[in-house]
C-alpha cells in the first residue's frame, strides 16, 4: 500500500473512530461510489482493525434504506 492510499485509509479509520466515540457499537454508514468500492474498504480496514457495525453504501442504497417505511420493533412483513 503506498503512502496515499494508507494515509486515506487512516483517515476514513479517525472518521469511523469519531462516529463511534460515544459507543463502539453505534452505527457509521460510509457512502462510496461502487459496491466494489464499499468491499475493497471493508477488506483493506479489516485486516488493520475490527469493523462493528459500519455499514458501506453506494447513494442509490443509502436513499433507498432512508425512503422505507419504517418497521415496528419486532414486527415481520
Amino acid at each position: 500500500m503506498d503512502h496515499a492510499t494508507a494515509s486515506q485509509f487512516g483517515e476514513l479509520e479517525r472518521l469511523i473512530d469519531a462516529g463511534q466515540a460515544a459507543s463502539p457499537l453505534d452505527r457509521v454508514t460510509v457512502v462510496v461510489p461502487g459496491r466494489a468500492a464499499g468491499v475493497h474498504l471493508r477488506r483493506g480496514l479489516g485486516t488493520t482493525r475490527g469493523l462493528c457495525n459500519v455499514v458501506f453504501r453506494t447513494l442509490d442504497d443509502l436513499v433507498s434504506e432512508l425512503a422505507r417505511p419504517e418497521q415496528r420493533s419486532g414486527v415481520r412483513e
